[in-house]
């Protein structure tokens, strides 16, 4: 099986960029990163073996890597993007105490649209948000009480 960060070098290179150090420590930290980590938190993590790298060179990086359809843009926090690795077809849920976001790996039926959207709009993909509780915020709140 391909590395990530080698799949994404290939998948780069096709779309003719060039691969830097930046890029492939960018490459390296999203490889099988569960987290779903924002540009903010990319760049945090990077500045300990980068000290020189800016965070619009991330976010750029970031950007890169969506158009290329090598990750996906989750814009499922109010107040942040992120970013996942995993492209297959998945939904999230969000803990809207403490921010943490989980994938939901139930298959999902496409929703049925109603015709008279169908006419206006044709849909490209979708997903699924589910917004609540965790369980570690559920146990702290309770044993708060």
């Amino acid at each position: 099986m391909i590395k990530f960060s080698e799949f994404m070098t290939e998948r780069f290179k096709a779309a003719g960029h060039k691969i830097t150090p930046q890029r492939l420590a960018v490459f390296n930290l999203l490889d099988g990163n569960k987290s779903h980590p924002t540009a903010e938190d990319i760049f945090a993590a990077l500045r300990r073996d980068y000290p020189n790298i800016s965070y619009t060179t991330v976010y750029n990086i970031l950007k890169s890597m969506v158009r290329i359809g090598v990750i996906q843009e989750l814009v499922i926090d109010r107040q942040r993007v992120h970013y996942d690795p995993d492209t297959s077809l998945h939904h999230h849920a969000l803990c809207t105490k403490c921010g943490k976001i989980i994938d939901v790996m139930m298959p999902l039926k496409k929703p049925n649209l109603p015709k008279e959207i169908i006419a206006q709009f044709k849909p490209s993909s979708f997903q699924i948000n589910f917004y609540g509780t965790c369980r570690d915020c559920e146990t702290k709140e309770a044993k708060e009480k």
